[in-house]
């Protein structure tokens, strides 16, 4: 369970937004290897221009695996709805509502470490889907590799 707090600033001021997320999970063992998780995320963004405030709520369910050798594996899913407080345009008499689908992959080696961190290697795809065109098929991939470390 967490809570995060932040500030989001954009080029254009009317999109600047406070938000808060507020995250519940469960991670289950499966054997000495394997584990499920799951969780919920309830989302609050309050942007200057309220057409782009938002209540959002994630489902989220992963599975991972841990090897002998060191190699550890995570993969999971995620699903979010966003309706919007406000109607978007005049000329569009409808509020938006996004529908956000994800799914991310991560690996690392805990025998290999960098100054007492290991590497790992994080990739995700997330696809949305929305009622106002201007929004609908906004597709991103991307991978990021970090150093983490676990105490």
């Amino acid at each position: 369970m967490g809570t995060i707090t932040d500030y989001r600033a954009a080029q254009n001021a009317i999109f600047d937004a406070n938000s808060v997320d507020q995250t519940f999970g469960l991670r289950r063992r499966i054997g000495a290897r394997a584990y499920v998780d799951g969780g919920v995320t309830l989302s609050r963004s309050l942007a200057q221009d309220a057409r782009f405030s938002y209540r959002g709520a994630r489902l989220s369910l992963g599975t991972g695996y841990n090897w002998a050798n060191g190699w550890q594996v995570g993969l999971s899913g995620t699903y979010e709805k966003r309706p919007y407080d406000q109607l978007f345009s005049p000329l569009i008499p409808t509020k938006r509502e996004d529908r956000i689908y994800g799914l991310n992959i991560s690996l690392l080696n805990s025998t290999i470490t960098f100054r007492g961190a290991t590497p790992r290697l994080s990739c995700g795809a997330t696809w949305t889907s929305s009622n106002i065109v201007f929004y609908d098929s906004r597709d991103v991939v991307e991978c990021s590799f970090a150093l983490t470390s676990q105490f």
